[in-house]
Parts: structure tokens; sequence; C-alpha cells
């Protein structure tokens, strides 16, 4: 199945700064990770002692923020600016390292961190990827 960022990039005229793709896949796999660190925020809401959580709402928050943000950005083709893009994915590369290790310390107990965590890890590791992509480009 398709997904949006499939749909749309492969609608778009083009040119293409980097491989279609790989960021349609980059695209996804941000998105994916701002709406699972969104989840996970409000599920440590709904836990018994939302406090104890602080640090990891505000980390599954900002991660969620950034990578939302970055998904964005790399779906405007046009005047596409490879140094803006580095930038973003670098910072959301690092973020979600952040919020794994956060999540991480909590996955134990919670599979909704346990779950962010794995997601974050994954959205960093993709970051890392598209980054080597586009310095090769």
């Amino acid at each position: 199945m398709a997904t949006e960022a499939d749909q749309l990039i492969r609608t778009h005229p083009g040119p293409f700064p980097i491989d279609e793709n790989t960021l349609i896949d980059v695209i996804d796999r941000i998105y994916g990770c701002g709406k699972t660190c969104t989840a996970c925020a409000d599920a440590c809401l709904g836990e018994d002692d939302p406090k104890a959580q602080a640090a990891c709402i505000t980390s599954c928050q900002n991660c969620g923020e950034v990578c939302i943000t970055t998904a964005r950005a790399l779906s405007r083709v046009t005047g596409f600016n490879p140094e803006t893009i580095r930038h973003l994915v670098e910072a959301c590369e690092q973020i979600c390292r952040i919020c794994a290790d956060e999540c991480a310390s909590h996955g134990d107990g919670m599979e909704h961190c346990r779950r962010c965590s794995e997601t974050c890890r994954d959205c960093a590791d993709a970051c890392r990827s598209f980054l080597q992509e586009l310095q090769a480009a």
C-alpha cells in the first residue's frame, strides 16, 4: 500500500535532489516517529503518576515536534536546500537518540515507552542513512 508521501512525491514534477525512494522512505519513517512520540507522551500522561514521567513526556513532545517539522521540510522538493535539510535531519537524528534513551529507561514497565524507544532508534538510523545519501548526491 502506497503511503501519502509515496503518492505525493511520485506525482511531483521534480527534479529530485536525491533518489525518490530514499526520500519517500525517510519522510515516512520520520513522520511515523513523530506520531509515535506524540502517542507515547499522551500515554505517559495517562499513567498513574504522570509527574514521574515528566522528562519522558517532554522528550517525546520535543522529538515529535522536530520529527513532524523535519518530515514537512523534506516534503518540499521545489527549492530544496541541502544545507537546511542537512541541519534539520542532523537535529532530528540527535533528538531521536535522546528520546530513545529516555523512553528506554521506562521500557521495562511501559510498553508504549519500549515501542517509542524502538521507533526513535529506527528513525535516528534512517536519518543517518539519509545524511550519507545526501552527502553523496
